[in-house]
């Protein structure tokens, strides 16, 4: 039989002929490994890695803010024991008070009711002490069924009626004017359920919450001031 694959040439060398091999098809010569390629996309890779890294950092960027450690009420003093720090990621669309602008924060009026672990914001605090310049506190003692079930909450809006009250302890006509104040405090209930409200009041309707105190009177819940 003949070989399956013609004869290459003969060579000379030292002046005796070689034969020299020939490959079949499909027999390839090893590569020449470009390492270059290998290192540039090695440095590539890492490049691209590191900058997604630095987006998502950027994008989950923490900051330490002020949080209430404890229930602020309405009209309530900021003191220290009501702060805690907390670590967050910034946001653009809600201004948070930064652990550095604390001593900022001590001594500034709530004005809204917070409970423990809020985020602070500007919005939450006001420079105005309560009661203000133009405002007068004073306790309201009321029984039950002379303010709403549900009980009112400080900062919310109320309308107070002084009314007269017969032997049988039964509320009759009104005594008085009325007048609009403010819910400063709620105190704790007695055994027979009387409770002492504390309302903001005008300078102007000093009269009329004075006579107010000294006997029953109804709050009535108004809504927000338009």
């Amino acid at each position: 039989m003949g070989h399956p694959f013609p004869a290459a040439p003969a060579a000379e060398r030292d002046g005796v002929h070689v034969q020299a091999p020939r490959l079949g098809a499909g027999v390839m010569l090893p590569r020449r490994r470009r390492w270059w390629l290998v290192a540039a996309a090695v440095v590539l890779a890492a490049a691209a890695g590191y900058g997604n890294y630095e987006l998502v950092a950027a994008h989950d960027a923490r900051v330490t803010v002020l949080v209430l450690a404890r229930p602020v009420d309405w009209g309530q003093r900021i003191t220290e024991a009501d702060l805690a720090l907390a670590r967050t990621v910034e946001d653009p669309a809600a201004r948070m008070i930064r652990a550095e602008e604390r001593a900022s924060v001590l001594g500034k009026t709530a004005v809204a009711g917070l409970p423990a672990g809020s985020v602070l914001a500007p919005q939450h605090l006001s420079d105005t002490p309560i009661p203000a310049a133009a405002q007068q506190l004073l306790g309201l003692a009321c029984k039950p069924g002379q303010l709403p079930a549900r009980g009112l909450r400080p900062g919310e809006r109320i309308q107070v009626t002084p009314v007269t009250s017969n032997h049988s302890g039964t509320e009759g006509v009104t005594r008085g004017g009325t007048f609009i104040a403010l819910v400063a405090g709620i105190g704790t209930p007695d055994s027979q359920g009387g409770i002492t409200v504390d309302v903001l009041i005008a300078t102007k309707d000093t009269a009329a919450a004075t006579a107010a105190a000294a006997g029953p009177v109804i709050l009535t819940l108004l809504g927000p001031e338009k």
